[in-house]
């Protein structure tokens, strides 16, 4: 650091510029982009009259401050989560939210992230693995807005498996899902169209088991990348 400064006199020193450092909220860089992108942002360069906006997220390791309660594992380092959105035509990061590295939720940061997008044009909101969630498809097609997100394969633990869905190496097909908080009837007679969540699992549109169920309308793609791979 001081060689990059060149030693100048009045710099602080590093035990200094540490103990600054730790009085910055965490949140403080999520602002600054926030109040540089008010003041730069250019009218959006659009894909077929969509902008393309890619969600994924990061984890930063920090330096070890005790006063933090972020601190994870018996090696004592602080961690913060970076849930980031990107403007793949403009190659510009639109939003981010910043979490505590122990209160990290990524889809749940999704679902903000795709209600704060401005309503000015549509958009097609696009993830990979691990935001396969009923929850984040949903507030997708609340604004409106389409998304191809990646999922895992039929043979998994995923959303795939519980679907019924063709035995053919590659389909294309369309399938309505039924979210329900009710976990008798139809959800026992039809497990493949119902999906039954429990109040432990956070799904934003029906509020308790006396709310009307949720009908998502998914289209589910599969095709070959390699010649094992799909």
């Amino acid at each position: 650091m001081g060689e990059f400064f060149e030693y100048k006199e009045g710099f602080p020193t590093v035990s200094a510029f540490v103990q600054q450092r730790k009085k910055l909220n965490y949140r403080a860089l999520e602002y600054l982009l926030h109040e540089f992108n008010k003041r730069t942002e250019p009218e959006p360069k659009l894909f077929k009259n969509y902008r393309l906006l890619a969600i994924d997220g990061s984890d930063l390791s920090l330096p070890y401050n005790p006063l933090e309660g972020n601190v994870i594992g018996t090696n004592h380092f602080s961690t913060l989560h970076l849930n980031a959105m990107y403007d793949i035509c403009n190659k510009r990061f639109v939003d981010v939210i910043v979490q505590k590295g122990l209160k990290e939720n990524e889809c749940g940061a999704a679902c903000d992230l795709v209600d704060r997008v401005t309503e000015q044009y549509p958009a097609i909101i696009m993830a990979d693995r691990g935001y396969e969630n009923y929850n984040l498809f949903a507030h997708v097609e609340e604004r409106l807005f389409d998304y191809v997100i990646r999922v895992k394969d039929r043979n998994s633990n995923g959303i795939l498996s519980g679907i019924d869905l063709p035995e053919s190496e590659e389909f294309d097909i369309t399938k309505q899902v039924v979210i329900t908080r009710h976990s008798t009837g139809p959800v026992a007679i039809n497990p493949k169209k119902y999906k039954y969540l429990s109040k432990g699992n956070r799904f934003d549109f029906i509020e308790n088991s006396k709310s009307p169920d949720y009908e998502l309308t998914i289209r589910f793609v599969r095709f070959k990348l390699t010649d094992d791979t799909y």
